[in-house]
Formats: C-alpha cells, sequence, structure tokens
C-alpha cells in the first residue's frame, strides 16, 4: 500500500493513511469502519505538499501542526458549527 503524506503548513512531518485514519477515530472518539484496499492504477503511491508558497506568498504559517490536535479542534468547529459558517455555536 502506498503512503499520502499530509503536510500543513510549517510541519516537518507526514503521515500515512492508517495514521491519518487513527487519528480521526481518536480526535472525534468516532468509530471509522474502514477498508484498506490496493492502490488503483494512477493512484499515487506518495503524497508530498510544500509550504513553502504560502509562507512566502500570504506570510501565513499554521498555528497547529500536530495532527491529531488539528483534528480535534477541526471536529470541534463542526459540531458547534453544523451548518458551516451560516450557523451559530450552540455550545
Amino acid at each position: 500500500m502506498g503512503c499520502v503524506y499530509h503536510h500543513p503548513p510549517n510541519c516537518a512531518t507526514g503521515s500515512s493513511v492508517k495514521e491519518f485514519v487513527e487519528a480521526c477515530k481518536a480526535a472525534t472518539g468516532v468509530n471509522i469502519n474502514v477498508r484498506y484496499l490496493d492502490r488503483r492504477p494512477g493512484d499515487y503511491a506518495q503524497v508530498y505538499s510544500d509550504p513553502s508558497k504560502i509562507q512566502r506568498e500570504l506570510k501565513w504559517d499554521a498555528k497547529y501542526t500536530n495532527l491529531r490536535e488539528s483534528l480535534e479542534i477541526a471536529w470541534k468547529w463542526h459540531t458547534l458549527h453544523q451548518n458551516g459558517y451560516n450557523s451559530t455555536a450552540s455550545a
């Protein structure tokens, strides 16, 4: 199985798909059923990103670069704003 690497801006490490799924489970408390399949023809074995462009052009760095912490914050926001930006927090 190939790996997909997630590089948030200002983060020096990547995550495999399995690590990402496990972080999602831990951050949300939701048991996510997963079936790992072989890569399909044309799927990338690995994906990388370079945060230097966003840092250079927008002068922006991520505040949260830990995968689990980022997912916990995103999940909390989502549970408080289930209709996205058009909803009001209800906690």
